[in-house]
Parts: C-alpha cells; sequence; structure tokens
C-alpha cells in the first residue's frame, strides 16, 4: 500500500477472500488429511470458492482480528477518496515520532 496513490488502494480493503477445496469421492478433504492429499495428488477436484472473512469479537481493539482492521480501512478509504485526483499524494508509513509530536500545541 505504501507509495501508491488513493485511487490506487480503493481496491485493496477487502474482506472478501478466496480459497482452494479439495474433493475425492464428491466429499470435501479434511483440513486434517489435506497435505497429504495434495502432495500424493490423491483428490479428484479442485474448486477455488470465495467466502467472507470472520469479523469475530471487537472487544479488544488491540487484538488482531478482520473485525478491528475494517473500521481503519474505511476510514483510509474516505481520506483516499478525498484526495482521489491528487497525483501528488501517496501512502507512507507515517510521521516519526518527533514529527507526531511537532504537531501537538
Amino acid at each position: 500500500m505504501y507509495g501508491s496513490t488513493p485511487a490506487e488502494s480503493i481496491p485493496i480493503p477487502k474482506t472478501e477472500r478466496t480459497k482452494d477445496v479439495y474433493y475425492k469421492n464428491g466429499k470435501e478433504i479434511s483440513e486434517r488429511h489435506l497435505i497429504e492429499a495434495i502432495m500424493n495428488n490423491d483428490y479428484d477436484e479442485k474448486k477455488e470458492i470465495k467466502y467472507m472473512v470472520n469479523e469475530r469479537d471487537m472487544s479488544n481493539h488491540w487484538k488482531a482480528t478482520a473485525a478491528n482492521a475494517i473500521k481503519p480501512l474505511q476510514n483510509m478509504i474516505v481520506m483516499a477518496t478525498d484526495n482521489l485526483m491528487k497525483k501528488s499524494v501517496v501512502w507512507s508509513e507515517g510521521l516519526k515520532k518527533e514529527e507526531r509530536n511537532a504537531l501537538l500545541f
């Protein structure tokens, strides 16, 4: 994301994901047996499915969950759309501690 323009960054935040699901004899191969089946090519079918990220508990803001990432990502979309046409605006890692402190008055 760093170094991208606001317009380039809008498609990045998504809560939809894809994954491969493997089948043998019409039944999904369990996660427990999946690596062995893939390594031995012991499956009949492979499908890519879409799923939504589980948002889970939001009570602990600092815990790494999809739900805790959604609000900051939505805020980033707002910032990006506010600056959509400005080619000189790019995302950076943020201000250094000294720079942040200088902004406080």
